[in-house]
């Protein structure tokens, strides 16, 4: 889904393609995003490798067997690089996700706060413990002084 979703977009734009997809994963993965490659017509415009965890193995779309690549050398280090990074990227990424998502229902819980004013509120103050230290007075600017008022009463 993910690889259909950027390179469908990216074709729209009319943006530049990459040589080459790195996926994290192995013969299945690299499978389907053939099949993906192969619905947008890029087959034989972008080649296709996956790294496997466990073993580390690379494989190549249309290659039975993994490519050998020393794995002490600097390629494979690179290529294990840029898996780390994305799922780190990934991982972040979802957290804050999640955690923002708490915080919004929790501020939406309270009578008169709806979706648009916790979203502009934690947009500004960026977390619940920097809206709990705000002076009433910048609370107020936002979203006016009931509402202000009664935010401050309930995040004592």
């Amino acid at each position: 889904e993910v690889v259909r979703r950027r390179y469908k977009r990216l074709l729209e734009e009319g943006g530049d393609l990459p040589q080459v997809i790195l996926l994290d994963g192995g013969k299945g993965q690299l499978n389907s995003a053939y099949r993906v490659i192969e619905e947008l017509g890029l087959v034989g415009k972008v080649e296709l490798i996956s790294i496997a965890k466990r073993y580390e193995d690379i494989y190549k779309y249309g290659e039975r067997e993994p490519l050998y690549i020393n794995k002490k050398s600097e390629t494979l280090r690179l290529l294990k690089y840029i898996r780390d990074e994305a799922h780190r990227f990934a991982i972040s990424h979802h957290r804050k996700r999640r955690i923002r998502e708490t915080i919004k229902s929790s501020l939406t819980d309270i009578k008169g706060i709806g979706a648009k004013t916790s979203e502009k509120l934690l947009g500004y103050f960026g977390s619940i413990d920097n809206l709990r230290m705000a002076s009433e007075e910048d609370i107020i600017k936002l979203v006016g002084k009931s509402k202000a008022k009664k935010l401050k009463e309930i995040l004592k």
